[in-house]
């Protein structure tokens, strides 16, 4: 899978990325919000940015070893632009074993600390390389109102393709600065604000926002929310037994925030759903909000509410 975009994810994956739902409030409803909320890592010196407009990321030319040990090598290339693609980051991936073919993966990817959702995958033969490029479109920098490609950051798995099961041959996060602008200075935009937003969750641990509706979304009924993790550790975040007014739906919702990341996700009901049940206007949305530690499967949840979001 050589280039695989936001944009096109929306069309390869769409009933993964568009279905995924989201929740809010305390057991009754979502608390009405305002204001901003600040990163939750310790950002030191980081600089956060208020009311940034997007401006077109440079192209780049580079040679950034990230990683090269356990007979593999991943060098960090270049930016590139492109008005189809949007803005693309070039990898040079080496399999310098002899012995087998290794499969590449990115997972987990933030820009200056907010979630890309973009998947990357390429299978690289035996004594191999090969050239690699991941996209992310124009709309990802327009949400999220970041001007500056200062930190890019992904979880790089390398695996024995002929053999799922073993364990991987390197597993380890990456991080390169495009900008050339040292860590504790990347610029990280501040939360948008939306009239009539409503606070789920929002403590030392996690925050959770609903910000906005659409009612006639591409695929019907859409939330507009942000998560943030504020915690030292991976935490996934889902929705369980959700209702509309009453009536059982499916949407479904499941995102991964590295600590101290951040992001913004939408949130889609199937129109059909809404046809079947004669819901014509949401009245209430209700489901379980659940965040456990990403990386332990039996730890308790983190957070396990039952809320009711009435928009």
């Amino acid at each position: 899978m050589r280039r695989i975009t936001v944009r096109l994810l929306s069309l390869l994956l769409a009933i993964f990325f568009a279905l995924t739902a989201l929740g809010c409030g305390e057991p009754g409803t979502v608390t009405p919000g305002s204001g901003t909320a600040s990163p939750g890592e310790d950002n030191g010196s980081r600089t956060e940015l208020e009311d940034s407009q997007p401006e077109e990321i440079p192209d780049l030319e580079t040679q950034e070893v990230l990683i090269d040990r356990d007979g593999v090598r991943v060098t960090f290339t270049g930016v590139e632009n492109d008005d189809f693609w949007g803005v693309s980051l070039k990898f040079l991936m080496e399999n310098e074993r002899e012995d087998k073919s290794l499969t590449f993966s990115f997972d987990r990817m933030t820009i200056n600390g907010y979630a890309v959702n973009t998947l990357f995958g390429t299978t690289v033969a035996a004594g191999k390389k090969s050239n690699e490029s991941l996209s992310v479109s124009d709309s990802f920098f327009d949400t999220s109102g970041i001007i500056s490609l200062d930190e890019v950051t992904f979880e790089l798995t390398v695996s024995d393709t002929e053999d799922w099961t073993a364990e991987p041959v390197c597993k380890e996060t990456l991080t390169v600065h495009p900008s050339g602008i040292g860590a504790d200075e990347v610029r990280i935009p501040a939360r948008k604000t939306f009239e009539g937003e409503q606070t789920v969750v929002d403590n030392d641990q996690m925050s959770f926002l609903i910000l906005d509706t659409d009612p006639d979304g591409f695929w019907g009924y859409t939330l507009l929310v942000y998560a943030e993790n504020k915690t030292d550790t991976a935490l996934s975040f889902s929705w369980d037994n959700v209702s509309v007014n009453g009536f059982m739906s499916d949407p479904y919702f499941g995102t991964t925030l590295r600590a101290g990341t951040r992001g913004y996700f939408q949130i889609s009901f199937l129109s059909s759903s809404f046809e079947e049940n004669g819901i014509t206007e949401v009245e209430e949305i209700e489901f379980t909000l659940r965040v456990t530690d990403a990386d332990d499967w039996f730890a308790d949840p983190v957070y396990r509410e039952v809320k009711t979001y009435r928009p």
